[in-house]
């Protein structure tokens, strides 16, 4: 059967190498938290964890299975994608609309309390990728519903939800995808329409973050830690979400080098709860705080080779969308590899299937 399948896909526009080599590391991925467990000290966790990735197990093998994807599929998978998020930014907003009227609590407008069930920073990747998506679309003369300015309405809808998640690493997913698809229309000598695109919708994301109580407070913690006392007398790194991703990255960073082959799967938050106990952070203890980024996120768990073997993911994703010029697997790649800076987006399942799928489903579909 796989030997068919090699067949099939030599004989198409990707090399069998590019597809079931990734598939191939992705799955080696997941295959590291069962091998991992064995270092596991709370097995409860380690097998909650090895459920929220199964998607890294599953989706490879259904891809590598499939045939590859024609340009019109891959549209319409796209498209649909792009469709999901306008579906539930119509939601969201209305609900927080409906929480306004009831309760006149405008907080529902901003931050996790419009995100829903979702994390803001997740989220705020998901509308990020569809402007690129949209912004591609606009590149080669094509509209969503085939009108100019129900496309223009849709992107501006995605960067006002954005704007009003007011997730720090968001805003970033934000800028980059406005700047890739400005990018995008100078290349193609669309010059003017490529400033006007990233003027009109930077600056209604500009307005809405200056207009916003809640955006400026999130940003002021970057540029504003306060640093008080713990009971040693010794300062705190971290009394925000911001200081506590330092501490985060800092931990992990020792940990690593105590347990250069890992602490185990799902072992991860445990012992940096230790160690923030032991430094007097009470801040990321009681937050429980992860690490905060992927890459150290794996460190930890799978030790130094787990680190090693995210990076080869993400490099060979690179070096397949250089070399077939797929500039939305290219844009997909930079969103979730910042996203993996600042997030540990592999531990929860909607980084996960947002991970697999369209890592996937890009590999399967690359542009002759």
């Amino acid at each position: 059967m796989f030997a068919e399948r090699r067949r099939q896909i030599h004989a198409g526009e990707t090399k069998a190498g590019d597809g079931f080599s990734v598939f191939g590391l992705i799955a080696l991925y997941y295959l590291f938290n069962f091998l991992w467990f064995w270092w596991s000290n709370d097995s409860a966790a380690a097998l909650f964890n090895m459920e929220i990735k199964v998607s890294l197990l599953l989706f490879p093998l259904m891809w590598a299975l499939q045939p590859n994807i024609e340009i019109r599929q891959r549209f319409n998978v796209l498209l649909s994608f792009v469709w999901g998020c306008l579906l539930f930014t119509g939601i969201s907003l209305g609900r927080a609309g409906w929480i306004f009227y009831e309760t006149g609590d405008v907080g529902a407008f901003y931050y996790d309390k419009l995100a829903w069930f979702f994390h803001p920073t997740y989220l705020a990747t998901y509308m990020a990728f569809g402007l690129v998506v949209l912004g591609r679309m606009y590149s080669r003369h094509m509209f969503a519903l085939g009108k100019p300015w129900v496309h223009h309405i849709t992107a501006a809808l995605l960067v006002l939800h954005i704007a009003l998640l007011s997730s720090k690493a968001g805003y970033l997913c934000a800028l980059l995808a406005l700047l890739l698809v400005t990018l995008l229309l100078l290349r193609r000598k669309r010059s003017m329409q490529g400033l006007v695109y990233l003027l009109l919708n930077g600056a209604l994301f500009a307005g809405v973050v200056l207009f916003s109580p809640n955006a400026q407070r999130r940003l002021e913690e970057v540029t504003t830690l306060n640093q008080p006392e713990n009971n040693a007398g010794e300062e705190l790194k971290a009394t925000s979400s911001s200081g506590g991703r330092i501490v985060a990255w800092q931990t992990a960073l020792e940990v690593m080098i105590e347990h250069p082959m890992g602490v185990g799967t799902g072992d991860v938050t445990n012992v940096l709860k230790e160690h923030y106990l032991e430094d007097g952070e009470t801040y990321a203890y009681k937050k429980e705080l992860n690490p905060h980024n992927q890459f150290l996120q794996s460190g930890v768990e799978f030790g130094w080779l787990g680190m090693i073997l995210l990076i080869v993911i993400m490099v060979a994703g690179f070096r397949i969308a250089l070399r077939h010029r797929d500039f939305l697997f290219f844009s997909f790649l930079l969103l979730l590899g910042l996203n993996m800076l600042f997030e540990s987006f592999l531990e929860v399942q909607s980084g996960v299937v947002f991970f697999g799928f369209f890592f996937c489903f890009f590999v399967r579909s690359l542009p002759k």
